[in-house]
């Protein structure tokens, strides 16, 4: 499960995580982490990195309480 840090307009990625590895794949995904969390770089030596490939999403915006609950479904999930 992935979500934000912002509890008031929660989104919450669920599926299934798997490590990247591949150097090319690492490469294209360096500039926008780069452009997003400066001064930091995204380095596997560090920690692993990984790629979620989601099965359902939710999103909810608080102030409009339960109304604004949405569920996006992906794939084969049912």
């Amino acid at each position: 499960m992935v979500c934000t840090e912002k509890a008031h307009d929660a989104v919450i990625v669920e599926g299934v995580a798997k490590e990247v590895t591949e150097a090319a794949t690492l490469k294209k995904l360096a500039g926008p982490y780069n452009q997003k969390y400066k001064p930091w770089k995204l380095d596997p030596e560090l920690g692993p990195v990984f790629e979620v490939l989601p099965e359902v999403i939710f999103g909810l915006w608080e102030k409009d309480e339960l109304q604004s609950a949405t569920r996006w479904k992906f794939g084969d999930s049912g």
